[in-house]
């Protein structure tokens, strides 16, 4: 998913890869690992997006990476890595 598109709105994009990505692993048995680009042009919308997507994938949280687009976000993308000092960026 990359923003928050009025054909892909973000959180049910989440939603649907969650899903997705539970149904991959239960029928092969293997971890999958998904990148979601958080970038946003505020640092609160990025750190939002964050947050609502280990929530949403709960048990499988450590199977996600964050995406973001320093050229985008600036600065600002190191509110990122303070947030989420245990996710892969």
């Amino acid at each position: 998913p990359q923003g928050n598109q009025v054909f892909a709105p973000f959180k049910d994009t989440v939603r649907a890869v969650a899903d997705a990505m539970r149904r991959a692993q239960d029928k092969t048995g293997e971890a999958k690992l998904f990148s979601f680009n958080i970038t946003a042009d505020d640092h609160y919308e990025m750190l939002a997006r964050g947050e609502f997507i280990l929530e949403t994938f709960a048990d499988n949280a450590d199977h996600i990476a964050f995406l973001v687009d320093g050229y985008v976000a600036g600065p600002a993308a190191v509110t990122a890595r303070r947030a989420f000092p245990k996710q892969y960026l």
